[in-house]
């Protein structure tokens, strides 16, 4: 039985990788479809967290305003 040459071997590998990329991008799609992200305010711990950071970081100054980009 001959044995199969480079081309083949490199073909039949880039083939198989190329299939598996693709079900998983599908497969994320659905999660990201089945599960979609929670959109939620600022929590106290996190609020907290960052006051203590720019108290530390920048002593006497406070946080007036809090925005998110959207």
């Amino acid at each position: 039985m001959p044995s199969p040459d480079m081309l083949t071997v490199c073909s039949v590998a880039f083939a198989a990788t190329f299939i598996l990329l693709t079900v998983l991008a599908v497969m994320m799609r659905l999660l990201i479809i089945l599960f979609p992200a929670r959109k939620e305010e600022f929590d106290p711990a996190t609020l907290a967290a960052l006051a203590v950071a720019v108290e530390s970081t920048y002593p006497g100054r406070k946080i007036v305003r809090i925005e998110r980009e959207p």
